[in-house]
């Protein structure tokens, strides 16, 4: 296989330094995508040349080349897409202050260190269709919004607190 200096390459050293601006400044979601993109583009075209240098010793520069072509797109796109997931993610953790899964909300509650309107969280039963559910003083709620029992009486915060930890929709 011909040497490839991806791990080491320009690409690399230029998606992670567009990650490190993007995290320090706070960069908002437009210049986000176009850091993601453009950081994509460049670490599949390394992984484009990498490849299509491989298959050319073997089937020849024309099928080498489309085959470079075709992985480095591929891997461009992937790359771009999980950089723009990973920043939406810590954008959306970021402004809420807090969020986790349900069973972080659940060991919240039970320590009272979530909404106080909120008596406990129970994960899903041994039933085929079970969730995650929510108990109030007034019922319960399941985690994909629907009442499970009574009419539970939730504030506004409460609501928002419950969708940072995937409890409802």
């Amino acid at each position: 296989m011909p040497n490839s200096n991806f791990g080491n390459g320009a690409g690399s050293e230029a998606f992670r330094e567009l990650l490190n601006i993007a995290g320090k400044i706070g960069i908002d979601m437009v210049a986000g995508s176009v850091a993601g993109g453009t950081a994509g583009a460049v670490i599949g075209g390394e992984i484009g040349s990498a490849v299509g240098a491989y298959a050319a010793d073997g089937v020849g520069m024309v099928s080498g080349g489309a085959a470079g072509a075709a992985t480095g797109a591929v891997a461009g796109a992937l790359v771009g897409a999980s950089t723009v997931l990973v920043r939406d993610l810590t954008v959306m953790y970021s402004k809420s202050g807090e969020g986790g899964t349900p069973r972080q909300a659940q060991v919240k509650i039970g320590k009272r260190q979530g909404p106080r309107d909120i008596e406990r969280i129970d994960e899903p039963g041994s039933q085929p269709r079970g969730q995650w559910h929510t108990h109030t003083k007034d019922g319960a709620i399941n985690q994909d919004g629907t009442i499970r029992h009574g009419n539970p009486s939730l504030t506004k915060k409460s609501i928002e607190w419950l969708r940072r930890h995937n409890l409802l929709p």
